[in-house]
């Protein structure tokens, strides 16, 4: 019998000829290109209403968008992809695991009013637009999109292709995709803060966790992102209980709860790259640095 994610599927690909579509982005938008991408949850589709997460390919304008932002498109529709022999990657397979619809190639693209039937993103979507024009009007081109991406991360505010060149060049890429680092840095300062003031326990578990949160759904909720805001957040419960915190148990249990809520994530290359960095620094960078101080004593 055909479920309702079938449904949808058909219903959308029934539209052959370029369609309008509106509706609301629910990922951090991935620069590929010339082209982001990012995923839709629409609300109509030609006018009518209907329901589903579609997977949108738009050329790069250098437009801000983020997570909460509500846009209309026009363009075509398309069906996922399958394997085209046995152990290729197969997109519809993948799509399904996922509950996405279809692809969506966009031609051009239209910023509507926040959706505030989303409140808490549509906010903190907000500030984080607001935060980068204030870094804008204070900080020279083209640092001020550096800076905007080392905080936010690169789809912030795009940087020139030179200089996207220039970090693929040079292997350092990663420092402008939001990630550990950046949740590590801000619980960790807000948690300072909170002890300086001479907050209670559970004044600064409750302060570093609506910063640990917001921040996550503010720059997108990629793998990476819910893996480092778990493992800081199961730290922060550890610390409130008066116990030490165990990093190892910390990725453990953060990889158990991502995949308990979504087991499709172990087919994202996000997640699996986040965990295997994470887990080398735990266990293969202290057996790395012992080798070194064998091999060159003081």
């Amino acid at each position: 019998r055909e479920n309702n994610f079938d449904r949808v599927r058909h219903q959308l690909l029934g539209h052959t000829a370029p369609v309008s579509i509106r509706g609301i982005v629910q990922t951090e938008p991935k620069s590929s290109g010339h082209r982001i991408r990012l995923l839709l949850d629409t609300e109509t589709v030609a006018n009518r209403p209907l329901q589903a997460l579609v997977h949108v390919w738009i050329k790069n304008s250098g437009a801000t968008l983020g997570p909460g932002d509500r846009i209309a498109l026009q363009g075509k529709l398309e069906a996922a992809r399958s394997a085209r022999s046995a152990g290729a990657w197969d997109e519809r397979r993948y799509y399904q695991a996922q509950h996405i619809a279809a692809n969506f190639s966009a031609s051009d693209m239209q910023r509507l009013v926040p959706h505030w039937s989303r409140p808490i993103q549509s906010i903190l979507v907000s500030i984080k637009h607001r935060s980068v024009a204030i870094i804008q009007c204070h900080v020279p081109e083209p640092f001020d999109r550096l800076l905007s991406g080392l905080l936010f991360g690169m789809t912030a505010a795009p940087l020139p292709d030179e200089w996207n060149e220039l970090y693929r060049r040079v292997g350092v890429t990663h420092l402008l995709v939001v990630s550990g680092s950046q949740i590590a840095l801000l619980v960790g300062t807000v948690a300072a803060i909170a002890r300086m003031l001479r907050l209670p326990p559970l004044g600064l578990l409750g302060l570093a966790t609506m910063v640990n949160l917001g921040f996550t759904v503010m720059t997108g909720a990629d793998p990476s992102i819910v893996r480092a805001c778990l493992m800081a957040q199961i730290t922060l419960l550890a610390d409130w209980r008066g116990a030490r915190g165990f990093a190892p148990l910390s990725l453990a249990l953060a990889a158990a709860l991502m995949l308990l809520y979504q087991p499709a994530y172990l087919m994202q290359a996000g997640f699996q790259l986040s965990f295997a960095a994470t887990a080398a620094l735990l266990w293969v960078v202290p057996l790395c640095a012992q080798g070194l101080q064998r091999q060159f004593p003081r």
